[in-house]
């Protein structure tokens, strides 16, 4: 993968202009999705103090279950919660009625 931030980014932000990578969303989104050489790269452009802010202050939903466990571990964070999930909407949708 390319080293210029600019690519990096765009390849996580397909669907917008992407945000500095300073921004919560920037960080959020690579510690979600981002391959090993995106982490590896955020992780030697940011300080570990302000990646355990923003996984801190993460909202609900902005990170997987795998990969809030990841960074618990990465980051080194003790005594956290289990990871929070989010509702399948699908079990509390109506039932759907044929009006046949």
């Amino acid at each position: 993968m390319s080293n210029n931030i600019n690519d990096r980014l765009a390849s996580l932000f397909w669907d917008r202009e992407p945000p500095p990578l300073e921004s919560d969303q920037a960080i959020l989104r690579i510690m979600d999705i981002g391959d090993w050489d995106d982490i590896c790269f955020m992780e030697k452009s940011i300080s570990a103090p302000r990646l355990i802010d923003v996984f801190n202050n993460a909202p609900v939903g902005a990170l997987t279950p795998q990969s809030q466990r990841l960074w618990q571990l990465r980051l080194k964070l003790k005594n956290l919660p289990k990871p929070t999930r989010i509702p399948n909407l699908e079990y509390h949708a109506l039932p759907f009625r044929n009006s046949s």
